[in-house]
């Protein structure tokens, strides 16, 4: 295992980060990171001394330093039950949210969820309900169709296809495109097969 020697932008401390092939040269695109499954899994990096979780190193504000030090996080943190692989993305959906970084956390939320899936553990439905719920205040604030397509793609995936529905028909009135007709055509024939597994959306 190779490791990257950095200094924690939370607590300060020089750490030894396990560096992941997956996590190279990685930009926060939204097709790779939704349509990834198992080689993304790892690439959550996290400080060993504070549990501050990241996927690009940035400054971190005293806010967020609040919010790694409470006890909301560190329970998380600390939770023995939880899946190593499966916390790191609890954590950064969690802290994501925090900060009102509401696309980030939605995808985190789904890679959580994603995780489950794949890892053949019982599904916490609470994630792609978060993921769902993330991605709609991101929409609402910015008024984009990517948020508002991974928002349908979350209430489906959650089952709620009435309220997918319903935000799908606003995409379509609100949204024009080639793009645009072909993920609400998408999602529209998912919706109709009640099919709640990941399927591939090239956004």
């Amino acid at each position: 295992m190779e490791y990257r020697e950095l200094t924690c932008p939370c607590c300060g401390k020089k750490v030894s980060i396990p560096i992941d092939p997956a996590s190279r040269d990685f930009d926060f695109n939204y097709s790779i990171l939704i349509n990834s499954y198992e080689e993304f899994f790892d690439m959550v990096d996290m400080c060993p001394e504070c549990g501050y979780v990241f996927l690009f190193e940035k400054s971190v504000d005293e806010d967020e330093r609040e919010y790694i030090a409470s006890d909301e996080y560190k329970n998380i943190l600390n939770d023995k039950d939880m899946d190593e692989g499966l916390k790191k993305w609890v954590l950064y959906a969690v802290l994501s949210e925090h900060v009102e970084s509401f696309t980030e956390a939605g995808i985190a939320y789904m890679k959580a969820y994603d995780y489950l899936e794949l890892k053949n553990m019982d599904l916490n439905k609470r994630f792609i309900e978060k993921s769902a719920s993330c991605f709609l205040a991101s929409a609402e604030k910015k008024v984009s169709f990517t948020e508002t397509i991974l928002a349908v793609d979350a209430l489906r995936r959650d089952g709620e296809f009435e309220q997918a529905k319903g935000v799908l028909e606003l995409a379509k009135e609100t949204f024009e495109g080639g793009l645009v007709d072909a993920l609400t055509d998408k999602e529209a024939m998912w919706i109709e097969l009640k099919e709640t597994a990941k399927r591939y959306l090239d956004i």
